[in-house]
This record gives C-alpha cells, sequence and structure tokens, in this order.
C-alpha cells in the first residue's frame, strides 16, 4: 500500500500536497521544505505537534505501525462487494462476525463471538484505511494508536478492555469488550424532549467521576478531553462506560500549551482551542456542558444561544446543582472543582437530598460501633454460668486479644478516610464510636485502677 503524501510541515507536522506553499492546518510556509519519499508500507502516526512522534509515556519515542503485520484471513460466508464484512464472516480464524453496530467516518464497529475464549462476545472496531484521504490516514492513525497505547493498559469497571489489536493491508482492528447498551446521546433521542430524569443524570455524573479520577491519578495522568453524551455508554449492567480513547493524551508537565485544536464544539474546553496546556479541569468542564445537556435537553451552542438572547436559563436544573455546573463550565480552570472526586461529593449530596450526610455520619457510626458491641456481647458471654472449661477460657483470651487489634485497623481506616473527600463523613463517624467507646472503657475499667472515680 502507497500512501502519497509530500510535505510534511516543520511547525505542526502535518502533510500537505506537493504543490502548497504554506501548511494548511498552521499555515507555516512550506518554501524551504524539500518533498518527502512516499511512505511504503508503515505509517509513522502523527500526534500535532510532534512530527511522527509520541509523547504518551512522558518521553519521546517513535511509533509506527506495520500494515502488513499479522494479516488476519476473511472467510466472507456470501459474496459482497462492500467493505463491510457480512454476518457469518470469520476475521483472523477467529472471530465470528454477528452483525454491525456502529459506523463511523473512518469505518464500522462489529459484534462478534471469539471462538478461542469460549465464544465470548466482543465487539471489533474496523479502521478501513484504504478509502481514506491522506489527512484522514493522519487522523486514523493518531486515534488508533491513542487507543491502543492507552486504553491498552487502564482496567477500571467504567472503561472497556482492548483484548487484541492486528491489522491486514487495507484495514486496522481493535477487539475490545462488547458492551450491551445504549450511547447517553441515543437515550436523548429517544426521550421526547432530549432530556433524562435529574436522578439518572446525577447516577451518570457519579459514575463518569468514579473513571474520570482514576485516569487523573495516573502517572503522569491521562486527560480524555472528549467527554460527552456520545462517548458516555449506558450498558444494561447498570454502568457507564467512557468510550472512544480517539484524542485522549497523557499530561506532559511544563508544556506550555497543547500543539493543535481538539474537542467536541460546545463540549470542548476553553483551552482546547491552543490556549493552554489541557489538564484534568478540562474533562471537568466537559462533564459539566455534559450534565447540563443531559438535564435540560438542549445542545451547549443552543443554550449559549438562548443566553445570549436573553430567555429564561433551565429552570428544572435545583439551584445546588446549577452552582456546581457553573463551577465546572468556568473559562478560568483555576475556579473549577479541584477534582472529580470532589464533584462526586457534591452531586451525591445532590443526589441524597438535603439530610444525606446525616446518613452518611450515621453509617460511619455503626461502623464504628462494631468493636463496642463485639465488646460487651464477649463480656456477657465470659461472665455467663455453665462456660467455666479450660477450652473456653483460652477461647475468651485469645478473643479479648485479638478485639483491641481489630479496633486498631478500625481506627487506621477512619483515619485514611479523613484524606478522602468522598469519605471523610463515614470516617467522622467512624471516629465519634471508637471515641465514645474508649471513654466507657476508661470511666469503668482504667480509670478506677488509679483511684480515680467520677
Amino acid at each position: 500500500m502507497t500512501i502519497p503524501l509530500a510535505l510534511f510541515c516543520d511547525e505542526c507536522g502535518a502533510a500537505n500536497p506537493l504543490q502548497a506553499t504554506e501548511c494548511f492546518a498552521c499555515q507555516q510556509s512550506l518554501e524551504q521544505i524539500k518533498p518527502a519519499p512516499r511512505a511504503s508500507t508503515s505509517i509513522q502516526p502523527y500526534y500535532r505537534g510532534y512530527r511522527g512522534t509520541s509523547s504518551l509515556n512522558n518521553h519521546t519515542t517513535s511509533i509506527s505501525i506495520d500494515l502488513t503485520m499479522g494479516s488476519p484471513t476473511i472467510t466472507s460466508a456470501s459474496d459482497s462487494d462492500s467493505d463491510t464484512l457480512p454476518p457469518g464472516s470469520l476475521l483472523a480464524k477467529r472471530y465470528s462476525i454477528i452483525k454491525v453496530v456502529g459506523q463511523g467516518g473512518f469505518g464500522v464497529v462489529y459484534q462478534a463471538r471469539d471462538h478461542k475464549k469460549r465464544k465470548k462476545m466482543v465487539a471489533i472496531k474496523q479502521i478501513n484505511i484504504s478509502k481514506l484521504t491522506p489527512r484522514q490516514i493522519i487522523d486514523a492513525t493518531d486515534s488508533y494508536n491513542r487507543e491502543v497505547s492507552l486504553l491498552s493498559k487502564l482496567q477500571h469497571k467504567h472503561l472497556p478492555r482492548i483484548y487484541s489489536h492486528f491489522s491486514d493491508a487495507e484495514h486496522w482492528y481493535l477487539v475490545m469488550d462488547f458492551i450491551k447498551g445504549k450511547t447517553l446521546e441515543e437515550y436523548q433521542e429517544q426521550s421526547p424532549d432530549g432530556a433524562l430524569p435529574l436522578k439518572q443524570v446525577l447516577t451518570v455524573g457519579m459514575q463518569v467521576c468514579d473513571v474520570l479520577q482514576y485516569l487523573h491519578t495516573q502517572k503522569p495522568a491521562v486527560i480524555f478531553r472528549d467527554v460527552k453524551p456520545a462517548n458516555l455508554m449506558w450498558g444494561d449492567d447498570g454502568r457507564v462506560y467512557l468510550i472512544d480513547f480517539g484524542i485522549a493524551r497523557r499530561f506532559v508537565p511544563g508544556q506550555a500549551r497543547d500543539t493543535g485544536p481538539l474537542g467536541s464544539p460546545g463540549y470542548a474546553a476553553p483551552e482546547q482551542y491552543g490556549v493552554v496546556q489541557t489538564t484534568p479541569y478540562t474533562d471537568i468542564y466537559g462533564l459539566g456542558v455534559t450534565l447540563q445537556t443531559l438535564v435540560t435537553g438542549k445542545e451547549p451552542l443552543e443554550m449559549q444561544d438562548d443566553a445570549g438572547s436573553g430567555q429564561v436559563m433551565h429552570p428544572q436544573i435545583p439551584a445546588p446543582l446549577q452552582q456546581l455546573l457553573d463551577e465546572m463550565t468556568e473559562a478560568d480552570t483555576r475556579k473549577r472543582p479541584k477534582s472529580a472526586d470532589q464533584v462526586w461529593l457534591r452531586l451525591k449530596r445532590i443526589k441524597q437530598g438535603k439530610w444525606g450526610w446525616i446518613w452518611s455520619f450515621l453509617q460511619g457510626v455503626l461502623l464504628g460501633a462494631v468493636p463496642a458491641l463485639t465488646f460487651i456481647v464477649g463480656i456477657i458471654i465470659s461472665n455467663s454460668r455453665g462456660y467455666e472449661s479450660i477450652f473456653f477460657t483460652l477461647a475468651m483470651m485469645v478473643f479479648f486479644c485479638l478485639l483491641p487489634i481489630a479496633g486498631l485497623v478500625l481506627f487506621i481506616l477512619a483515619i485514611s478516610m479523613l484524606f478522602s473527600p468522598r469519605k471523610r463523613l463515614l470516617g467522622l463517624g467512624m471516629l465519634t464510636a471508637m471515641a465514645l467507646f474508649l471513654m466507657v472503657v476508661a470511666h469503668q475499667w482504667i480509670l478506677p485502677l488509679f483511684g480515680v472515680r467520677f
């Protein structure tokens, strides 16, 4: 396969036609650049601004994809002139195609069975290189390598897993978890006004915060950069999955700004337009706009038009949620919530209502009271008649020796919870119960030993 790329811009790395005098992407002059040789059987992926190199692992490496490696054998159950595989086709002597479940600009997504894993259901993303323009090939290469490099190294209950990837002369393939469900964009389309129930939106927000917190605490942090309803899959198992890592990136410390605008109009934060570098705050902005879209049924650009015309804005959003969304979508990143965990906590409080924080505290009190209740039960049993054997005595000695150790472990756990915004009230409740128990023990048994009585 020969790809007719000619001039590569020294400034941004974009491919331009031989006759071009300036780069179509950044308008840099191309007069001094000599024509580059045509690419053959491998393509060096283009990460905007890195001229064929990748900084995904916090250091520069060159990655190339050999289009001839691992050429899969395709056995078709019926003849077809289309590039789409018909049901019954066997891909790579392993994957039996069931049906097409999605189509995009670069290819299709199939539902298939993996015959080497007990006919496990999988999704296969097929990227069709042969019918793309040079510019599309660059974008497809970029997207493919980001997904392989990032998603294959991540494991989280709200992320699809990549099991394998391979290619032939005209296609690239990704084998992933098959998620039975619909995107939130599809759910919106089925809703009369495009809006989803408030409680469902809050649940979605909390689950997305879970996975964003996981991504942002990687070393270095992974920035998704494209949070929107179309990239959130609501599975039949009740989980929300973050899909399509095509423009995700690793955070690069010290980099002044991203090298090119990326993201979806309306959902992309201001910094995604080449102003500064994208950070975890970028995903918080995208989540804020997404939640606003889900609860109102209006696209972000439509909301901006309404605001400009002076119309009344989304009265169906409760005041606490509106305040949170306003903070999440601040143009100044310093005014946004500091982490996805903080957003999760505020969404939980909104979902639970005015007195939700009390229930969280009481849960901690009940958990922290477990050692006390166990101790009381042990005292009652040890003082009961009929238990005078040597074995019972030894058992009670072991019991009262292990109880302080269990209490110490629970105490350390409660202290660690104080450092988590989500579990802080739970930890405070546990410590309160333990403090009360220790006060009772001190009053009844310890202080009398020193002649102190109240």
